[in-house]
């Protein structure tokens, strides 16, 4: 019935519902049947709301078994609610891809959105040994047929995903049926004009145009939130490794830009040192004895070394196999299919590939067990347990001080990193819903930021406040002291990695680096020469004429001889003085100049401010730099937390470059600013990507 109705209907669908408002759209969402949750994934909600103190203060259990009846449709398909579904593309894709696709497509993406649900013990299920449920075809006869096992072959073909257990098939066809008929009383009640058992009657008319982001500012956040409602989509390894890419390339500009930059490295130093577990307060309100002792600041300076060169290594290594698995699955395309093992090449590649990434996340994972609880915004609502330092699980969150938004964003952050309350909800799960909670609460949003600078000197190195300053000699030397001793610095540490090792710690990463930069340094003070002044007409003394030999006599000018070509005959040797037969050494192609408009040029401007000039820029506001990018022509892709792709357009002039990724600053929103010290670095990061210098700007 569904497919039918949008094989007939889904523009006048789309039509219609585009044209409704909000109050309308919720009416008609609430009026179709199926009982919805009214908030963005309520199955998070209640079952952090039954999980309050279950020791101390436990909720009665009637009252508990009633309260899971009463919300089950909030865990058998969560992606089902008014909040979501009330946005014009959420329901517009849902209703395309499940009117135009069999069921059993789903069937697994179903499954895995009751995740919570079934790991949780909130979803009541019925098991039935030795047995099989086949979630194939389309008919009444073979989509959910129960099959016994009549071999190990089945039971092995369970084992491997290709089939589901009776009370997964059970739980899949539950959530099928609520959601094919939510979707026909959807239908019947935008078509309010239209007979529905007449719809067969109806002319099949032609697909409308794909639902696709037209923006080039487009963000992960809502790529993610309009998954659920599209058909589930295949691995595309070639895009992975154009995200991957550029997560490498960003790497190693960090490295290089930590060996280069006094600022960026002080900066770094003081982030890593304020998310130190042991910054967290124990109940007397005291941080641990070891701050600010030199062993305390060479935790800090290794964690930043070694989470440095670890990425880049990671990344690489993950860019490799993602390049390797799209050769295998061209190669083997003719022979994959769903009923069938994949090949055992390809096989052993995707098993590979998921431990580096499970070993990957060990270190982010670690930062962000032991940073939130040290984190400047949520320091003050945790306690560190006295006597230990350096465990996550060594900090109790404490009940004061957190807003409703803020408890709740903390406690699914814990569902996934706190080893006594984990679950099998994946972290992909996990983390899109905390994103989504920062992106609707800009107040959270400031709070789930890296470490704005600000915080003072270290170890020596010149603040970035110096590189704000009009360069004079004083400032030009202490730059240059600064830069001295952080040279000072990674020496020191490449001789010491090299004594234990036989190889400098750069050296050990040079085959992954894309080119090799020199480490530019601040060159010596010379003092600006003051132009000559030029007097007014009317203040200059008048003009003596002087008597020389060297002055013409007169401004008489003789003619030049004409002399005629000769065209006849064999030339005179005299021709081969007019001939000249030397070789024309090739010009040098001509630099691209990129015509903008006042405000894009005014940001390459500051990206690429030069010393010598006068006027220093203030901070660039992040949207403008955004402007800038899509004026080159660069398309905006906006990933989870703060880091965004830019990616460049497909002409000659950027084969084979590579997207470039950047962050957003800490203010949210329309607010959020680029520091002109971070502005300069990005510059050079262009400037290294796409070979881009100020000069190849200029106004329309």
């Amino acid at each position: 019935m569904l497919r039918r109705i949008i094989e007939c209907k889904e523009e006048a669908l789309r039509q219609r519902w585009t044209k409704k408002s909000n109050a309308q759209r919720r009416k008609i969402l609430q009026d179709c049947g199926i009982k919805l949750s009214e908030t963005h994934r309520a199955d998070y909600t209640q079952f952090l709301r039954w999980q309050v103190n279950p020791d101390t203060d436990p909720i009665p259990a009637i009252y508990l078994a009633s309260e899971i009846v009463s919300h089950r449709n909030d865990f058998l398909h969560p992606h089902l609610n008014v909040e979501d579904l009330t946005k014009v593309k959420s329901m517009l894709l849902l209703i395309n891809s499940r009117g135009r696709n069999p069921p059993h497509l789903f069937a697994n993406a179903d499954l895995r959105a009751a995740d919570l649900g079934v790991t949780g013990g909130l979803l009541s299920l019925e098991f039935l040994k030795d047995h099989t449920l086949l979630l194939e075809g389309e008919s009444a006869e073979t989509y959910g047929r129960l099959v016994r096992w009549a071999d190990k072959s089945m039971k092995e073909r369970i084992m491997s995903g290709f089939q589901y257990l009776p009370h997964e098939g059970l739980l899949i066809l539950e959530i099928q049926y609520n959601l094919y008929l939510f979707l026909v009383n959807w239908c019947e009640e935008l078509l309010h004009d239209i007979e529905i058992g007449t719809i067969w009657r109806l002319p099949i008319e032609p697909e409308p145009p794909l639902l696709v982001e037209t923006s080039d500012d487009t963000a992960i956040a809502s790529t993610a939130m309009e998954t659920p409602y599209r058909l589930p989509s295949k691995l595309d390894f070639n895009r992975l490794q154009v995200v991957v890419t550029a997560k490498r390339l960003s790497a190693e500009d960090y490295i290089h830009n930590l060996r280069e930059d006094p600022g960026l490295f002080a900066d770094a130093m003081m982030e890593a040192s304020d998310h130190r577990i042991e910054r967290v307060l124990n109940d007397e309100g005291k941080v641990h004895s070891s701050i600010s002792t030199p062993e305390f600041w060479e935790d800090v300076t290794r964690s930043v070394v070694t989470d440095a060169y670890s990425d880049i290594n990671n990344w690489d290594i993950i860019s490799k196999q993602l390049e390797r698995l799209a050769m295998l699955k061209d190669e083997y395309a003719a022979s994959i299919y769903p009923q069938h093992d994949l090949p055992e090449e390809l096989l052993k590649e995707l098993l590979s590939l998921k431990k580096v990434l499970e070993f990957a996340q060990t270190g982010p994972r670690n930062n962000l067990t032991e940073g939130l609880p040290a984190s400047l915004p949520f320091g003050h609502m945790f306690r560190r347990l006295s006597g230990i330092s350096g465990d996550r699980e060594a900090t109790q969150r404490i009940g004061r001080g957190f807003s409703e938004r803020e408890d709740l964003m903390i406690r699914i952050f814990e569902i996934k990193f706190t080893p006594e309350k984990k679950t099998a909800v994946s972290l992909p799960a996990i983390m899109d819903e905390i994103e989504h909670m920062i992106e609707q609460g800009l107040e959270l949003k400031a709070k789930i930021t890296p470490f704005s600078n600000g915080h003072g000197n270290t170890q020596g190195l010149a603040p970035n406040r110096l590189t704000r300053l009009r360069r004079t000699k004083k400032i030009t030397e202490a730059m240059q002291i600064a830069e001295g001793k952080l040279d000072y610095f990674w020496t020191k540490l490449d001789y010491e990695y090299r004594r234990n090792s036989r190889t400098t710690l750069h050296q050990t990463v040079d085959h992954i680096f894309t080119n090799i930069r020199t480490v530019e340094r601040t060159p010596d003070w010379v003092a600006p020469t003051r132009p000559a002044r030029v007097f007014p007409k009317s203040f200059q003394a008048p003009t003596i004429p002087q008597f020389s030999t060297n002055e013409p006599i007169s401004n008489f000018v003789a003619p030049q001889e004409k002399i005629k070509p000769k065209t006849r005959g064999v030339p005179t040797p005299s021709a081969s003085l007019v001939e000249d037969t030397s070789e024309v050494p090739p010009s040098e192609p001509k630099e691209r100049i990129y015509k903008l408009k006042a405000r894009a040029l005014k940001v390459f401007k500051v990206l690429f401010f030069q010393p010598s000039e006068r006027n220093l820029p203030g901070d660039l506001p992040w949207t403008e730099f955004k402007y800038a990018m899509v004026a080159m022509g660069f398309t905006v892709h906006k990933f989870d937390g703060s880091a965004c792709q830019f990616t460049p357009p497909s002409t000659d002039e950027y084969e084979r470059k590579h997207g470039i990724q950047f962050h957003e600053p800490h203010s949210p929103g329309s607010t959020a600013k680029i520091s002109f010290h971070v502005a300069r670095g990005m510059g050079r990061r262009l400037k290294n990507a796409y070979g881009w210098h100020g000069g190849m700007f200029v106004s329309e």
